[in-house]
């Protein structure tokens, strides 16, 4: 047996790089758009503005409504390629729009549920985190609704809780401080403004998503010892009934 999690961060790194360039087809639009926006309003509107936060709280409900299209969307791409049969970046965004509310209210419910565990303290709440990890996979690639794709991720996860805590906190704790560092040697060196500071924002973001490689390489390894391989996208299981 491979040393875990490493094995697994390894294989996710590897597969990650191979698809950077549709990751970044997939989801620098939308990146791109909230950023801008974001620049124009810390531009344009006074901070000490009574309408400030009104500005910063709908640029924070827009990322949460275009989230759920690029992340399904990527994760669609993801499983196409396990199949075999890779999506384009069209595809992969009209098979995510259509994954749109359904996984909206995934977040919605994961975000609530975790900090319901907050209240409790931290552990609490990682802990809901962790066994809520497959909830977006299942949503997606099964194409379930949300509380049930939050069952079966609690039901799932259940053995694999401790790979998915350790590897994800791994990855977390080096790209996070990466990021974290390269704004503060920017900051001392007196070249942090809000172009660069969005420039970063859109690199870590896009880095970001060798978690989700890392999530789905557990859900997928999951799903087959259980004896259930992941189902086709949508796509391909129309093209297979079709043969």
């Amino acid at each position: 047996m491979p040393e875990l999690p490493l094995e697994y961060i390894r294989q996710s790194i590897f597969f990650f790089r191979s698809h950077f360039a549709m990751v970044v087809r997939i989801q620098l639009p939308f990146l791109l758009l909230i950023n801008i926006l974001a620049l124009l309003v810390e531009g344009t509107v006074d901070p000490e503005a009574d309408g400030f936060r009104n500005y910063i709280a709908g640029l924070t409900l827009l990322n949460l409504t275009l989230m759920p299209i690029y992340t399904a969307a990527t994760i669609l791409y993801f499983a196409s390629v396990v199949q075999n049969r890779p999506l384009t970046a069209g595809q992969a965004l009209l098979l995510g729009l259509s994954r749109w509310r359904a996984l909206l209210l995934v977040y919605i419910l994961t975000a609530f549920a975790i900090f319901s565990g907050l209240l409790f303290l931290i552990i609490p709440g990682i802990f809901i985190m962790i066994r809520l990890a497959f909830a977006d996979y299942i949503c997606v690639t099964e194409g379930k609704g949300a509380m049930q794709s939050l069952r079966e991720s609690w039901e799932h996860t259940q053995d694999w809780f401790w790979i998915l805590l350790n590897g994800l906190a791994i990855l977390f704790a080096v790209v996070t401080g990466t990021e974290m560092l390269l704004e503060l040697l920017l900051k001392q060196a007196d070249l942090l403004n809000g172009m660069v500071s969005g420039g970063i924002n859109i690199v870590f973001s896009l880095i970001n998503t060798v978690m989700t490689v890392y999530g789905y390489r557990i859900y997928c390894i999951a799903m087959e010892e259980r004896n259930s391989p992941p189902p086709q996208p949508p796509a391909q299981q129309e093209e297979s009934e079709q043969d």
